[in-house]
């Protein structure tokens, strides 16, 4: 598998609610690396950040996220088709899994799912592509 079956995902994205705007950012696949950024601002106050980067070893590509610039979670490619990626770590705490799911080219669907002391848990943001 290449990096490249990504690069759907470069781009800047927006998800606006009531409450908070989240704002990710993707570059192309380039050098077997993606570099991202995720940036959450809570009722114009609280900000949340997340520096990201997905990159191929070997023959296998990985999702690393470092919350609030703490040390990366890596998470597995275990699925890529049809637009729709699924990164998986049954082992970190939450979320297990991160997907991301291009809908039509300026709609991107994205979720972090798993267990957190035996009940399950699913966050969601519906993104709009920005210029």
């Amino acid at each position: 598998m290449n990096l490249n079956v990504l690069g759907w995902l470069a781009g800047s994205w927006l998800c606006k609610t009531e409450n908070h705007d989240t704002e990710e950012f993707w570059q192309i696949p380039k050098g077997n690396l993606m570099l991202g950024l995720n940036r959450t601002v809570s009722s114009g106050e609280k900000t949340t950040f997340e520096f990201l980067r997905i990159f191929q070893r070997e023959d296998e590509i990985f999702y690393a996220a470092s919350p609030n610039g703490k040390s990366a979670t890596f998470f597995k490619l275990i699925e890529s088709e049809n637009r729709k990626a699924i990164f998986e770590n049954p082992e970190h705490d939450f979320p297990q899994r991160i997907i991301y799911n291009l809908l039509k080219s300026n709609k991107l669907f994205a979720s972090i799912e798993g267990e957190m002391k035996g009940e399950k848990k699913r966050k969601e943001w519906l993104f709009v592509k920005v210029k």
